[in-house]
Protein backbone atom coordinates (compact mmCIF):
# COMPACT_ATOMS: atom_id res chain seq x y z
CA UNK A 1 0.00 0.00 0.00
CA UNK A 2 1.33 3.42 -1.04
CA UNK A 3 0.38 7.04 -0.28
CA UNK A 4 -2.61 8.33 -2.21
CA UNK A 5 -2.80 11.59 -4.11
CA UNK A 6 -4.98 13.22 -1.44
CA UNK A 7 -5.96 12.93 2.24
CA UNK A 8 -8.93 10.64 1.67
CA UNK A 9 -7.36 7.76 -0.25
CA UNK A 10 -4.40 5.39 -0.44
CA UNK A 11 -2.91 3.64 -3.46
CA UNK A 12 -2.79 -0.16 -3.53
CA UNK A 13 -0.68 -2.19 -5.96
CA UNK A 14 -2.19 -5.68 -6.38
CA UNK A 15 0.40 -8.21 -7.56
CA UNK A 16 -2.19 -10.91 -8.27
CA UNK A 17 -4.17 -8.61 -10.58
CA UNK A 18 -1.20 -6.60 -11.86
CA UNK A 19 -2.96 -3.27 -11.36
CA UNK A 20 -3.34 -0.43 -8.88
CA UNK A 21 -6.40 0.63 -6.89
CA UNK A 22 -7.42 3.76 -5.04
CA UNK A 23 -8.60 2.83 -1.52
CA UNK A 24 -10.80 5.29 0.41
CA UNK A 25 -9.55 6.00 3.93
CA UNK A 26 -12.11 6.09 6.78
CA UNK A 27 -10.64 9.33 8.17
CA UNK A 28 -8.57 12.01 6.39
CA UNK A 29 -5.95 12.19 9.17
CA UNK A 30 -4.93 8.57 8.48
CA UNK A 31 -3.07 9.92 5.46
CA UNK A 32 -0.69 11.70 7.85
CA UNK A 33 -0.05 8.70 10.08
CA UNK A 34 3.03 6.50 10.01
CA UNK A 35 2.48 2.74 9.96
CA UNK A 36 4.87 0.82 12.22
CA UNK A 37 3.13 -2.55 11.94
CA UNK A 38 1.05 -4.65 9.56
CA UNK A 39 -0.17 -7.82 11.24
CA UNK A 40 -3.11 -10.13 10.45
CA UNK A 41 -4.63 -7.47 8.16
CA UNK A 42 -4.45 -4.74 10.83
CA UNK A 43 -2.17 -1.70 10.82
CA UNK A 44 -0.51 -0.11 13.85
CA UNK A 45 -0.39 3.62 13.15
CA UNK A 46 1.21 6.60 14.91
CA UNK A 47 -0.18 10.11 14.56
CA UNK A 48 1.40 13.36 15.74
CA UNK A 49 2.06 13.49 19.49
CA UNK A 50 2.34 9.76 20.28
CA UNK A 51 -1.29 8.86 19.42
CA UNK A 52 -1.30 5.17 18.45
CA UNK A 53 -4.13 3.15 16.92
CA UNK A 54 -4.93 -0.25 15.49
CA UNK A 55 -6.64 0.17 12.13
CA UNK A 56 -8.32 -2.29 9.79
CA UNK A 57 -8.01 -0.47 6.43
CA UNK A 58 -10.76 -2.61 4.87
CA UNK A 59 -13.48 -2.22 7.51
CA UNK A 60 -12.32 1.13 8.93
CA UNK A 61 -12.45 -0.17 12.53
CA UNK A 62 -10.00 1.66 14.82
CA UNK A 63 -8.81 0.87 18.34
CA UNK A 64 -6.87 3.40 20.38
CA UNK A 65 -3.67 2.20 22.06
CA UNK A 66 -1.93 3.79 25.06
CA UNK A 67 0.34 6.77 24.53
CA UNK A 68 4.06 6.06 24.29
CA UNK A 69 4.50 8.56 27.11
CA UNK A 70 3.21 5.88 29.53
CA UNK A 71 6.59 4.13 29.26
CA UNK A 72 8.68 4.88 32.38
CA UNK A 73 11.68 6.21 30.42
CA UNK A 74 9.74 8.50 28.05
CA UNK A 75 9.53 11.97 29.60
CA UNK A 76 8.29 13.82 26.55
CA UNK A 77 7.55 13.21 22.90
CA UNK A 78 7.73 15.35 19.77
CA UNK A 79 6.14 14.71 16.39
CA UNK A 80 9.46 13.81 14.76
CA UNK A 81 9.95 10.89 17.19
CA UNK A 82 7.35 8.81 15.36
CA UNK A 83 9.75 8.70 12.41
CA UNK A 84 12.59 6.91 14.13
CA UNK A 85 11.92 6.19 17.82
CA UNK A 86 8.97 3.86 17.17
CA UNK A 87 10.25 1.06 14.97
CA UNK A 88 7.86 -1.88 14.71
CA UNK A 89 4.72 -3.33 16.33
CA UNK A 90 3.11 -6.77 15.95
CA UNK A 91 -0.02 -8.50 17.24
CA UNK A 92 0.25 -11.74 19.17
CA UNK A 93 -3.01 -13.14 17.73
CA UNK A 94 -5.40 -12.26 14.88
CA UNK A 95 -8.10 -10.04 16.44
CA UNK A 96 -11.81 -10.35 15.53
CA UNK A 97 -13.28 -7.92 13.00
CA UNK A 98 -14.40 -5.55 15.76
CA UNK A 99 -11.00 -5.63 17.47
CA UNK A 100 -12.32 -7.30 20.62
CA UNK A 101 -10.60 -10.16 22.40
CA UNK A 102 -7.55 -10.74 24.55
CA UNK A 103 -4.50 -10.14 22.40
CA UNK A 104 -1.20 -8.38 22.98
CA UNK A 105 0.52 -5.65 20.97
CA UNK A 106 4.32 -5.96 21.11
CA UNK A 107 6.33 -2.81 20.35
CA UNK A 108 9.95 -2.39 19.28
CA UNK A 109 11.54 1.04 19.47
CA UNK A 110 14.98 2.24 18.49
CA UNK A 111 17.39 1.96 21.42
CA UNK A 112 19.71 4.91 20.85
CA UNK A 113 17.56 7.12 23.07
CA UNK A 114 17.47 4.57 25.86
CA UNK A 115 20.19 4.75 28.50
CA UNK A 116 18.89 2.50 31.26
CA UNK A 117 20.13 -1.08 31.62
CA UNK A 118 16.92 -2.03 33.46
CA UNK A 119 14.78 -1.62 30.33
CA UNK A 120 14.92 -3.18 26.88
CA UNK A 121 13.74 -1.67 23.60
CA UNK A 122 10.59 -3.85 23.82
CA UNK A 123 7.22 -3.01 25.38
CA UNK A 124 3.79 -4.66 25.46
CA UNK A 125 0.18 -3.69 26.02
CA UNK A 126 -3.18 -5.44 25.81
CA UNK A 127 -6.17 -3.88 24.11
CA UNK A 128 -8.05 -2.00 26.82
CA UNK A 129 -4.95 -1.31 28.94
CA UNK A 130 -4.06 2.30 29.78
CA UNK A 131 -0.29 2.00 29.54
CA UNK A 132 2.66 0.20 27.98
CA UNK A 133 4.79 -2.20 30.02
CA UNK A 134 8.52 -2.24 29.28
CA UNK A 135 10.06 -5.71 29.13
CA UNK A 136 13.24 -6.42 31.13
CA UNK A 137 16.57 -6.23 29.36
CA UNK A 138 17.20 -9.54 27.57
CA UNK A 139 20.77 -8.87 26.46
CA UNK A 140 23.42 -6.20 26.12
CA UNK A 141 22.25 -5.40 22.60
CA UNK A 142 18.89 -4.18 21.38
CA UNK A 143 16.36 -6.51 19.75
CA UNK A 144 16.37 -5.94 15.97
CA UNK A 145 13.27 -7.93 14.97
CA UNK A 146 10.55 -10.09 16.50
CA UNK A 147 8.06 -12.66 15.21
CA UNK A 148 5.43 -15.02 16.71
CA UNK A 149 6.43 -18.58 15.81
CA UNK A 150 4.86 -21.87 16.95
CA UNK A 151 3.27 -20.40 20.04
CA UNK A 152 6.37 -18.52 21.16
CA UNK A 153 7.93 -15.12 20.49
CA UNK A 154 11.28 -15.11 18.71
CA UNK A 155 13.57 -12.11 18.60
CA UNK A 156 17.03 -11.52 17.13
CA UNK A 157 19.36 -8.94 18.62
CA UNK A 158 21.85 -6.64 16.92
CA UNK A 159 24.65 -9.22 17.24
CA UNK A 160 22.67 -12.07 15.72
CA UNK A 161 21.68 -13.87 18.93
CA UNK A 162 18.22 -15.46 18.77
CA UNK A 163 16.06 -15.12 21.91
CA UNK A 164 12.88 -17.10 22.62
CA UNK A 165 10.08 -15.95 24.97
CA UNK A 166 7.04 -17.78 26.27
CA UNK A 167 4.11 -15.86 24.76
CA UNK A 168 2.24 -15.99 28.06
CA UNK A 169 5.19 -14.86 30.21
CA UNK A 170 6.88 -12.12 28.22
CA UNK A 171 7.72 -10.08 31.31
CA UNK A 172 9.82 -12.97 32.67
CA UNK A 173 12.44 -12.54 29.95
CA UNK A 174 13.58 -15.01 27.28
CA UNK A 175 13.70 -18.69 28.22
CA UNK A 176 16.42 -19.66 25.73
CA UNK A 177 18.99 -18.19 23.34
CA UNK A 178 20.85 -19.37 20.24
CA UNK A 179 24.06 -17.78 18.98
CA UNK A 180 24.15 -17.23 15.22
CA UNK A 181 27.05 -16.10 13.04
CA UNK A 182 27.37 -12.32 13.18
CA UNK A 183 27.59 -10.28 9.99
CA UNK A 184 28.54 -6.64 10.47
CA UNK A 185 26.68 -3.96 8.53
CA UNK A 186 23.59 -6.08 7.83
CA UNK A 187 20.03 -5.71 9.12
CA UNK A 188 18.58 -8.86 10.70
CA UNK A 189 14.97 -9.87 9.93
CA UNK A 190 12.81 -12.86 10.90
CA UNK A 191 10.17 -14.46 8.67
CA UNK A 192 8.17 -17.71 8.71
CA UNK A 193 7.98 -19.80 5.55
CA UNK A 194 4.87 -21.45 4.12
CA UNK A 195 5.71 -24.77 5.80
CA UNK A 196 6.27 -23.16 9.20
CA UNK A 197 10.08 -22.95 9.11
CA UNK A 198 11.78 -19.95 10.68
CA UNK A 199 14.17 -17.98 8.49
CA UNK A 200 16.51 -15.16 9.33
CA UNK A 201 17.34 -12.74 6.54
CA UNK A 202 20.45 -10.61 6.50
CA UNK A 203 19.82 -7.43 4.50
CA UNK A 204 22.62 -5.14 3.37
CA UNK A 205 22.54 -1.88 5.30
CA UNK A 206 23.88 0.31 2.51
CA UNK A 207 22.82 -1.77 -0.48
CA UNK A 208 19.88 -4.03 -1.25
CA UNK A 209 21.18 -7.58 -1.08
CA UNK A 210 19.98 -10.50 1.04
CA UNK A 211 21.30 -13.69 2.60
CA UNK A 212 18.84 -16.29 3.94
CA UNK A 213 19.43 -18.87 6.68
CA UNK A 214 16.91 -21.41 8.04
CA UNK A 215 16.51 -22.64 11.61
CA UNK A 216 16.97 -26.38 12.07
CA UNK A 217 14.89 -27.00 15.19
CA UNK A 218 16.30 -30.51 15.71
CA UNK A 219 19.91 -29.40 16.31
CA UNK A 220 19.22 -26.39 16.75
CA UNK A 221 21.25 -24.32 14.30
CA UNK A 222 20.77 -22.06 11.30
CA UNK A 223 21.47 -23.46 7.83
CA UNK A 224 22.32 -21.18 4.85
CA UNK A 225 19.77 -21.36 2.02
CA UNK A 226 20.37 -20.44 -1.63
CA UNK A 227 16.88 -21.45 -2.78
CA UNK A 228 13.59 -20.52 -1.08
CA UNK A 229 11.63 -23.04 -3.16
CA UNK A 230 7.95 -22.11 -3.42
CA UNK A 231 8.36 -19.26 -0.94
CA UNK A 232 8.10 -15.61 -1.87
CA UNK A 233 9.05 -13.36 1.05
CA UNK A 234 7.70 -9.84 1.51
CA UNK A 235 10.03 -7.77 3.66
CA UNK A 236 9.70 -4.37 5.30
CA UNK A 237 10.25 -2.89 8.73
CA UNK A 238 6.49 -2.97 9.32
CA UNK A 239 5.98 -6.67 8.52
CA UNK A 240 7.42 -9.82 6.96
CA UNK A 241 5.39 -12.70 5.50
CA UNK A 242 5.51 -15.41 2.84
CA UNK A 243 3.20 -16.43 -0.01
CA UNK A 244 3.24 -19.30 -2.49
CA UNK A 245 4.81 -18.84 -5.93
CA UNK A 246 2.66 -21.75 -7.13
CA UNK A 247 -0.49 -19.91 -6.08
CA UNK A 248 0.80 -16.59 -7.42
CA UNK A 249 3.10 -17.52 -10.34
CA UNK A 250 3.34 -13.91 -11.48
CA UNK A 251 5.53 -13.22 -8.44
CA UNK A 252 8.26 -15.71 -9.38
CA UNK A 253 9.71 -18.27 -6.98
CA UNK A 254 12.57 -17.95 -4.49
CA UNK A 255 12.32 -14.15 -4.44
CA UNK A 256 12.24 -11.42 -1.80
CA UNK A 257 10.07 -8.34 -2.36
CA UNK A 258 11.40 -5.51 -0.24
CA UNK A 259 10.97 -1.88 0.70
CA UNK A 260 13.98 0.18 1.75
CA UNK A 261 13.30 1.17 5.37
CA UNK A 262 16.78 2.28 6.45
CA UNK A 263 16.88 6.02 7.07
CA UNK A 264 20.07 8.05 7.30
CA UNK A 265 18.86 11.67 7.04
CA UNK A 266 16.16 11.94 9.71
CA UNK A 267 15.50 15.62 8.95
CA UNK A 268 14.41 14.81 5.39
CA UNK A 269 12.54 11.54 5.89
CA UNK A 270 9.34 12.80 4.32
CA UNK A 271 11.16 13.74 1.11
CA UNK A 272 13.43 10.72 0.67
CA UNK A 273 12.47 8.26 -2.09
CA UNK A 274 11.89 4.66 -0.98
CA UNK A 275 13.69 2.06 -3.04
CA UNK A 276 11.55 -1.00 -3.65
CA UNK A 277 12.48 -4.06 -5.63
CA UNK A 278 12.67 -7.83 -6.04
CA UNK A 279 15.75 -9.83 -5.00
CA UNK A 280 16.30 -13.25 -6.62
CA UNK A 281 17.87 -15.49 -3.97
CA UNK A 282 19.11 -18.07 -6.50
CA UNK A 283 21.24 -15.77 -8.64
CA UNK A 284 21.63 -12.75 -6.34
CA UNK A 285 20.13 -10.30 -8.84
CA UNK A 286 17.73 -7.44 -8.19
CA UNK A 287 15.04 -5.94 -10.39
CA UNK A 288 12.37 -3.22 -9.97
CA UNK A 289 8.76 -4.00 -9.08
CA UNK A 290 6.56 -3.99 -12.18
CA UNK A 291 3.81 -1.39 -12.60
CA UNK A 292 4.86 0.48 -9.48
CA UNK A 293 4.66 3.83 -11.26
CA UNK A 294 5.10 7.25 -9.70
CA UNK A 295 4.04 7.72 -6.10
CA UNK A 296 4.56 10.00 -3.12
CA UNK A 297 7.37 9.28 -0.65
CA UNK A 298 5.43 9.86 2.59
CA UNK A 299 4.13 8.00 4.46
CA UNK A 300 6.46 5.07 3.68
CA UNK A 301 5.05 2.09 1.72
CA UNK A 302 3.74 -0.93 3.62
CA UNK A 303 2.97 -4.56 2.82
CA UNK A 304 -0.47 -5.79 3.82
CA UNK A 305 -2.67 -8.86 3.30
CA UNK A 306 -6.21 -7.41 3.58
CA UNK A 307 -8.74 -9.20 5.75
CA UNK A 308 -12.29 -8.61 6.94
CA UNK A 309 -11.68 -10.67 10.08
Amino acid sequence: MLPGEDDISAKSLSFSENRTYSIPLPLPEIRRRVCIGSSHGWLVTVYDMSEMHLLNPVTGVQIQLPSITTLPYVCDYVEADRRYFLYKAILSLPPPADGSGDFTVILLHNPFRLHDDDFSNMAITKVGDNSWTSLPQACHDSIADIIPHKGQLYGVDARGVLHVWDHHHLTSGPKSTLKIQFYCGMTKLLVESLNGKLYMLYKGLYYNTFMAIRLDADNPEFIPENDLGDNVFFVGSNTLFSVSATKFPELGGSCIYFTDDVYFDFDNLEHEPREMGVFDVKNGSMKPIRNLGQHLHWPPPIWIIPTLF
